[in-house]
């Protein structure tokens, strides 16, 4: 299938309750496969976000200009490409899954940012959930 999550992001601090601090977008493929008690899923899409979300991470203001990290005004556009795969088990009242995603961020609109410190990177986790109650 396709799909085109769109969130709106705030953040809460201790002076503030929540603070609109930009949007981002994250088009994708997926694809989903159940056999024999599992649950498989492969997306492929990019990340974009508008320039107050990505100023977040990759804007330096003139107060934070070092002599290795120049002065960067962070731009709306495409913040990586993903690409993940889920795996999902049920047992009982349990959910077991693992996933790994890929972010390759070689081609983002901010790539010449210094706070951008590598071009691709590698996650993954797993994780046993108990539902204590269902519908």
């Amino acid at each position: 299938g396709f799909g085109v999550p769109v969130r709106a992001a705030f953040e809460v601090t201790t002076s503030s309750m929540r603070e609109y601090i930009g949007w981002n977008a994250d088009p994708r493929l997926h694809f989903e496969h159940q056999a024999n008690g599992w649950e498989w899923e492969i997306d492929l899409g990019i990340l974009w976000a508008n320039q107050q979300y990505q100023s977040i991470f990759y804007s330096v203001p003139a107060a934070d200009v070092t002599a290795t990290r120049p002065f960067f005004e962070a731009e709306s556009g495409m913040l990586a490409w993903r690409l993940s795969a889920t795996v999902e088990r049920r047992i009982g009242d349990w959910i077991l899954l693992g996933y790994v995603r890929h972010m390759d961020l070689s081609r983002s609109k901010n790539r010449n940012s210094a706070l951008l410190a590598q071009n691709n990177y590698l996650a993954g986790g797993v994780a046993a959930i108990w539902m204590f109650s269902s519908n």
